[in-house]
């Protein structure tokens, strides 16, 4: 009975709140009720297995509670937004098809060498971005193996979401030592003093910076996932691995640009949430270019004034936020703090939030959320 007087519910809201189901399809309201019957029998079936298993404790706290597992469907015809990250609308299959450097050679061995991910079989294994960079260089005949006994690491300093950047330092077989970093493009120019450009290093000037970033917002506008490479020499072992030491007065080396296929299942579970009134909202840590390609390829947006970037962000106030958090439906460049404050923006005009996440930096705001889902 219960499963049916929900599904009463949900036609009775369809009718009598439009403005709050929005565009609700009157078909999500069949599949509602299904999912209401379907919850409640297993939760029913749950209770008497364990029933059978003499498990009564169990049983009776399962028994008591199915209702919940229908009255959450029901809360899900309420429901109005929902929150997505770039790393789980892909597939995570990194693939490198695109560079631009003036060092290929050098470029790929700063790329592989600044990675933890390692050949085996002669495929990379580690985190996905990083085996591609490993795989990209073995296919050009720079094993990561023989890179490491050319190079030895002798410090680190390590990825960062704050810097956006990680650091290798490696004794140099011509002599001395030599630093590798790899990052995203736009914040590793910013320690860029140098070029190497034309087959000779040159000063970062205006001209060479902008003809960099014009090849990385080339990249980005194909939603290929763009990093940076650079690297600096030293006479002696640098006394410290802080990356405030060690990222700064560096050589600009080059870009690659990494594909990450959507995930087939992805534009139709965007157009199934918008048919059933849930407003899908991209927050990432890519480029924003990069960002605005995949969220239109998915139908996030139209058009680029519905993006906005973390240090755009940080510019208003939660206030003001709150006000104009309607037009936004990508972040681009965000950190965990921002996260937060879309969440919270939301959630004060009296949305129900739910953030998915893959990692340890989306736990405030997962947890923020009045629905938070773990992925990974």
């Amino acid at each position: 009975i219960l499963p049916v007087v929900c599904g009463v519910v949900a036609i009775i809201e369809y009718l009598t709140l439009p403005d709050l189901t929005m565009n609700k399809n009157p078909m999500y309201y069949v599949y509602l009720l299904v999912f209401f019957i379907v919850a409640y029998a297993v939760a029913g079936s749950i209770a008497g297995v364990q029933k059978l298993r003499g498990n009564k404790v169990f049983y009776e706290k399962v028994r008591y509670r199915a209702p919940l597992f229908s009255a959450l469907f029901l809360f899900l015809a309420l429901y109005d937004y929902l929150t997505l990250k770039t790393g789980t609308l892909t597939q995570n299959k990194m693939t490198v098809v695109e560079r631009f450097t003036e060092d290929k050679k050098l470029h790929l061995t700063a790329m592989a060498l600044c990675s933890d991910a390692e050949l085996e079989d002669g495929q990379a294994v580690g985190e996905p971005t990083e085996c591609a960079l490993v795989n990209d260089a073995n296919k050009e005949g720079l094993s990561k193996d023989a890179l490491k006994a050319d190079y030895p690491r002798v410090g680190e300093a390590p990825f960062d979401s704050g810097r956006k950047m990680m650091s290798t330092v490696h004794a140099d077989p011509q002599g001395g030592f030599i630093q590798f970093t790899k990052g995203a493009p736009d914040e590793v120019l910013k320690c860029c003093t140098k070029a190497y450009i034309d087959g000779k290093i040159v000063a970062m000037d205006d001209k060479v910076k902008y003809t960099i970033l014009a090849a990385n917002k080339e990249m980005a506008d194909q939603a290929l996932r763009v990093l940076c490479s650079a690297y600096r020499k030293y006479n002696e072992k640098p006394a410290s691995n802080e990356a405030s030491d060690l990222e700064q007065d560096m050589i600009y080396l080059g870009l690659s640009g990494m594909i990450d296929p959507i995930r087939p299942e992805v534009k139709v579970a965007a157009d199934l949430c918008k048919d059933a009134g849930i407003k899908v909202v991209m927050i990432t840590g890519d480029h924003i270019d990069t960002a605005k390609a995949i969220a239109k390829e998915l139908g996030i947006i139209q058009n680029d004034s519905e993006a906005i970037t973390g240090s755009d962000l940080d510019e208003i106030s939660d206030e003001e936020l709150i006000k104009r958090i309607n037009e936004f439906s990508v972040y681009a460049r965000v950190q965990p703090e921002h996260k937060v404050r879309i969440v919270n923006a939301w959630k004060k005009i009296g949305k129900v939030t739910a953030m998915t996440g893959d990692g340890v930096n989306d736990a405030p705001s997962i947890k923020s959320a009045d629905i938070g889902i773990g992925m990974g």
